[in-house]
């Protein structure tokens, strides 16, 4: 999981919250008399780090006020910090590298962790795709610029399967959960805390 940071003033991307703000408030923020009100992208994991800095008033101790705004995913959350829609964001690797491929004026600040065990291709319980090769001419939904993007590319091209022969079609993890449902696409690349449920009704990972 990587951070950035946009141009000075308002626009940072963080994937450790404390410590992007530390960077963001030198010395100086600590002598501030108000708190200096910042909008933090975030997703639905591996959030308690950003609870227990708000439960210790770290981010009050360095002069902020932070309010959390939910995304679903990393891209999401590098497209409104590019916006000014947000001041601190985190993401996945691929995604940062692909953001500031496309152009993103973002800055890497600081490694959070390695959350590629937290990520899984899966399929139906009753599906035919039994290896990555089974893939070929099937649809496959993920988002796409997110790590997942660039985990099934990679998967891809380590058993041999070019991705032209692969229909990758993007989607939100929400969205991706309800089309495997309905039979809509094929498989799915997807992370927690949307993998347990999809493994609870049967769901089968193959990478």
């Amino acid at each position: 999981m990587k951070s950035a940071t946009g141009n000075p003033g308002r626009r940072l991307g963080a994937a450790t919250l404390a410590l992007a703000a530390a960077v963001l408030l030198t010395a100086g923020a600590a002598q501030a008399q108000a708190l200096r009100k910042i909008s933090v992208g975030m997703q639905p994991i591996v959030n308690g780090p950003i609870y227990i800095a708000i439960h210790e008033k770290y981010f009050e101790k360095l002069g902020l006020e932070v309010n959390l705004v939910k995304f679903t995913s990393g891209p999401a959350q590098f497209a409104a910090l590019a916006g000014g829609q947000i001041d601190l964001a985190w993401g996945g690797m691929g995604a940062f590298s692909l953001a500031k491929a496309n152009g993103q004026d973002l800055h890497f600040i600081s490694i959070f962790m390695d959350y590629n065990p937290l990520q899984a291709l899966l399929v139906p319980a009753n599906s035919p795709v039994k290896s990555i090769k089974d893939l070929v001419g099937r649809k496959v939904a993920l988002v796409q610029g997110s790590d997942a993007h660039y985990g099934t590319l990679r998967t891809l091209a380590k058993y041999g399967v070019d991705p032209k022969s692969v229909n990758i079609v993007g989607m939100a993890p929400p969205q991706q959960i309800a089309a495997m449902e309905k039979g809509d696409v094929d498989a799915m690349y997807i992370w927690e805390p949307f993998i347990t449920p999809v493994l609870e009704k049967g769901g089968r990972c193959r990478a």
